[in-house]
């Protein structure tokens, strides 16, 4: 088993890999990349320790802050254009 150690874990590697592009093919299918990163880094750091629903709400709050803005300036944009163009 030894001498396939490290055959195997890059084969690992290779096949974690080959999967994360699928997933993040069909994900950004139902998703905007912004939400689909949001979901990526919060199971990233949900797996790598437990973090407390405080902590989770916190950052949904300022997701959802930064996400309104955002938006908010897309719109003010979309409305300059249009009376630059008439």
């Amino acid at each position: 088993m030894r001498k396939w150690g490290i055959e195997l874990l890059f084969l690992i590697v290779v096949i974690i890999w080959g999967i994360n592009y699928t997933i993040a093919k069909y994900g950004l299918e139902e998703f905007t990349a912004i939400e689909f990163t949001a979901l990526r880094m919060i199971a990233a750091a949900w797996a790598k320790e437990q973090i407390s629903l405080q902590q989770i709400i916190g950052g949904v709050i300022i997701f959802l802050g930064l996400w309104f803005v955002k938006s908010e300036k897309f719109e003010a944009e979309l409305v300059a254009s249009e009376h630059i163009s008439k």
